[in-house]
C-alpha cells in the first residue's frame, strides 16, 4: 500500500509532501555519494596534494599543479633533491617554482647542447626510481625489465646479485649520488637495467647532477641557511644577491676571499667525488710516481682497482670519467699532495657554460638576446632544464594526467594481483566457504526439519546460544586446535572454524518447515532417496534462502581479517583483508584509498549481477 494515495498526490498538500520526500531521499543519496567521491578523488592524489579536500584534484585542471606533480615524481618525492638540483628553496612541492613562460631560445640551445655534446651517463640521474611508500612509473619499468631479463626467476636474479630476494617489489634502488665521495656502486643487473632505462627515457624525466647545488647543501646551508643571504654576505668578502643565481667557481677562489677559499677546498677534499676534479699543469709522471709509492707492485693495484694494467706507466691521469672505491680514494689522496691552483672542477654546469662561450663566440649580448636573460658574464649561465621539463609537461598533459590519476590503482593491482597471492587466496577461500556453507548448514537444517529428532529445539537453543559469544572469544581455542591438527597456514584453517553457523541453520530449518510435507511423501512413493529429495526438492525450492546464506557467507569470508591474520600469518596465505592491513603500514593514504576501492569491486559486482536473487533472499526469510 503506498504511503501517499493517488488522490492525495493531486492536491497541493500531497504534492508538497511528495516533493519533500524526494528532496529528503535526494539529500540522503548525496550524503552517501559524497564520501565515496572524496575517496575516489583522494585515490588520485600523492603526498603533494593529499591535504587538499577538493572533489577534483588540481592537477586535472591546472598546468602549474601538473608541472609540480611531475617534479614530485621526477625527484622521488624529495624536496631536498629538487632544491639541490634546481637551486630552489621550496619547503614542499606545492612551493616549487614554475616557469612564467616558455622561451624558445633557451629550449633550442639546450637541445642543441644535448645533441652535439657527449655528456657522461654519470652526470645524469633518472627520476622516478625511488618513492616514499609508493611505486613511481620508472621504478615499475625497472622491475619489469629485470623480471623480463631473468624470465621471471627470482632465484636466478638472486644469484646474479649475490643476495636472496622474495619479490620483485623488494627492488627499490636509491637514487645515485654521483657527486658524493661516500657513494659507491658495483655493476650488477640492477645498474645495467638502470642505465638502459636512463638511455631510453625522455630527457625531461632525468636531471643533471649540480655541483653548485651540492656545495650549497653540504657546506653553505648547515652554516648560514638558504632562506636568506644575509648571514653568508656578512661572513664573506664577495656578496651574492641570491643563492638561486650562485655558481660555484670551477677554480679555487683567490686568497683575498679566504673564507670562500677555505669552504671551496673543504668541499673538494671532503665531500666532492674526485672524479669531478681535473688537473691543469700536472704531469702524468707525478701520478705514476704517486701510485708506485702507494702500491708495492702493479698486481696490488689491479687487485684494489679491479683493473688489468700491465704497468704503472700506462695508467692515464683522470680526465672526468667517474670512478669510486679504492681508485677514488687514491686520486683524492693524490689531490692532497698538489697545489689547489691546479684543480679544475668539471660537471654539467661547467660544460654548459663552456659550450655557450663557444656557441656564441663569447658574445654575451647575443646570448642574452636569444635566451631572454640578463647575464653579466657567461659564468652566471644556468642550464634551463626547467624550460625543457615544462615544455614536456605541456606537450604530454593528457597522458601525464591519466598516468597520475591511475598511478595508485596500477601499483595496487601490480602488488595485489601480479606480485602476490592475496586475490587468488581470497577467491579460493570464498568459494570453499560458500560451498561448505551451502552443504553443511542445509544438511543440518534438513535433518532437524525432516525427521523431527528428539531434542531438536534444545539443539536449536544451543545453536542460537553460540550467537551470544563474539568470535574473539573462540579464537584462542580455535587456534590451539588448528595448531594441534597441523592446519595453520592452510585453507582448512580458514574454512573449518566457520563451516557451520547456528543462526543460518535456525533460519534454514524454519524455511524447510514451511515446505509442504506432501512433496516428500510423493517423492518417497516415486522411490526417491533422501539425498535426491534433499537436492531436487528441498534445495530447488529454497533458492531465496540459499542466496541469503551464500551472501552472508561471502560477506563473512571476504571481510575475515582477525581470524585470517591469526591462523594464516604466512605471506603466501594472506587474504585481501590481511594484505590491506600490511599495505596500509607502508603506503600513502592515496594508495590505501585506491586499494580499498579495488577491494570493494567484487562485492559490488556480486550485488549487480545477483541483486534480484539477493533481495529475495533478504525478504523471504524475514516473511517466513
Amino acid at each position: 500500500m503506498p504511503i501517499i494515495s493517488r488522490a492525495e498526490t493531486r492536491n497541493f498538500r500531497g504534492k508538497l509532501l511528495h516533493l519533500g520526500m524526494i528532496l529528503v531521499l535526494t539529500l540522503g543519496g548525496v550524503s552517501m555519494i559524497y564520501p565515496f567521491l572524496l575517496m575516489l578523488s583522494g585515490s588520485m592524489r600523492s603526498e603533494m596534494d593529499s591535504s587538499s579536500l577538493g572533489l577534483i584534484p588540481s592537477f586535472l585542471t591546472s598546468e602549474k599543479s601538473l608541472y609540480r606533480k611531475f617534479l614530485e615524481a621526477k625527484y622521488d618525492q624529495s624536496v631536498s633533491l629538487l632544491n639541490q638540483n634546481t637551486h630552489q628553496h621550496a619547503y614542499t612541492f606545492k612551493d616549487a617554482r614554475v616557469p612564467v613562460r616558455l622561451i624558445p631560445g633557451r629550449i633550442a640551445d639546450l637541445r642543441d647542447f644535448l645533441d652535439h655534446v657527449k655528456v657522461s651517463r654519470y652526470w645524469w640521474v633518472l627520476g622516478g626510481i625511488h618513492g616514499f611508500n609508493t611505486t613511481p612509473a620508472n621504478l615499475r619499468r625497472l622491475r619489469t625489465r629485470l623480471a623480463a631479463d631473468f624470465h621471471g626467476s627470482l632465484q636466478a636474479f638472486g644469484r646474479a646479485i649475490g643476495a636472496p630476494i622474495n619479490s620483485w617489489n623488494d627492488i627499490t634502488p636509491t637514487p645515485p649520488n654521483w657527486l658524493s665521495q661516500r657513494f659507491n656502486y658495483h655493476p650488477d643487473p640492477i645498474w645495467t637495467a638502470y642505465f638502459q632505462l636512463l638511455r631510453q627515457s625522455p630527457v625531461a624525466e632525468r636531471y643533471f647532477c649540480s655541483i653548485t647545488g651540492y656545495f650549497l647543501a653540504t657546506i653553505i646551508q648547515p652554516k648560514y641557511g638558504l632562506s636568506s643571504v644575509a648571514g653568508y654576505n656578512q661572513a664573506h668578502v664577495h656578496h651574492v644577491r641570491s643563492f638561486t643565481t650562485f655558481v660555484l667557481p670551477d677554480r679555487v677562489p683567490p686568497v683575498n676571499h679566504p673564507l670562500l677559499r677555505h669552504e671551496w677546498m673543504s668541499f673538494v677534499h671532503q665531500d666532492l667525488n674526485p672524479s669531478f676534479v681535473l688537473l691543469k699543469g700536472v704531469s702524468v709522471i707525478a701520478w705514476h710516481t704517486f701510485l708506485a709509492g702507494r702500491y708495492t707492485n702493479i698486481a696490488a693495484l689491479n687487485i684494489s682497482w679491479h683493473g688489468h694494467y700491465p704497468s704503472f706507466g700506462v695508467i692515464p691521469l683522470p680526465r672526468g670519467q667517474w670512478f669510486g672505491g679504492d681508485q677514488a680514494q687514491d686520486y683524492a689522496a693524490f689531490l692532497h699532495t698538489l697545489n689547489p691552483s691546479t684543480y679544475r672542477l668539471t660537471g654539467p654546469g661547467y660544460l654548459w657554460r663552456a659550450w655557450l662561450r663557444q656557441h656564441y663566440h663569447h658574445n654575451l649580448a647575443q646570448l642574452n638576446a636569444t635566451e631572454d636573460t640578463h647575464y653579466k658574464s657567461f659564468a652566471q649561465a644556468q642550464i634551463p632544464m626547467d624550460q625543457l621539463t615544462y615544455q614536456y609537461v605541456r606537450q604530454h598533459s593528457l597522458k601525464l594526467r591519466w598516468d597520475f590519476a591511475t598511478l595508485n590503482y596500477v601499483n595496487v593491482f601490480d602488488q595485489m594481483i601480479f606480485h602476490g597471492r592475496a586475490m587468488v587466496n581470497t577467491v579460493i577461500y570464498c568459494a570453499l566457504a560458500i560451498l561448505a556453507a551451502l552443504l553443511v548448514n542445509p544438511l543440518a537444517a534438513y535433518a532437524m526439519s525432516r525427521f523431527r529428532l528428539p531434542g531438536t529445539y534444545k539443539m536449536l537453543l544451543i545453536l542460537m546460544a553460540t550467537m551470544a559469544f563474539p568470535p574473539m572469544v573462540t579464537m584462542i581455542p580455535v587456534f590451539i586446535i588448528l595448531r594441534h591438527l597441523d592446519l595453520l597456514n592452510t585453507f582448512g584453517a580458514l574454512v573449518l572454524p566457520s563451516i557451520a553457523n547456528g543462526y543460518m541453520i535456525f533460519l534454514l530449518k524454519g524455511f524447510f518447515d514451511s515446505l509442504p510435507r506432501e512433496l516428500y511423501e510423493a517423492g518417497r512413493i516415486d522411490g526417491a532417496s533422501e539425498l535426491r529429495m534433499f537436492f531436487q526438492i528441498t534445495l530447488a525450492l529454497s533458492k531465496p534462502i540459499l542466496a541469503w546464506v551464500a551472501l552472508g557467507t561471502f560477506a563473512g569470508a571476504y571481510t575475515n581479517f582477525l581470524g585470517a591474520l591469526i591462523v594464516c600469518p604466512a605471506q603466501h596465505m594472506w587474504l585481501i583483508t590481511v594484505w590491506l592491513y600490511q599495505f596500509e603500514q607502508q603506503s600513502t593514504p592515496a594508495a590505501i584509498y585506491a586499494a580499498v576501492l579495488i577491494a570493494s569491486i567484487p562485492t559490488l559486482m556480486i550485488f549487480l549481477l545477483a541483486q534480484r536473487t539477493i533481495i529475495r533472499g533478504i525478504v523471504v526469510p524475514v516473511e517466513k
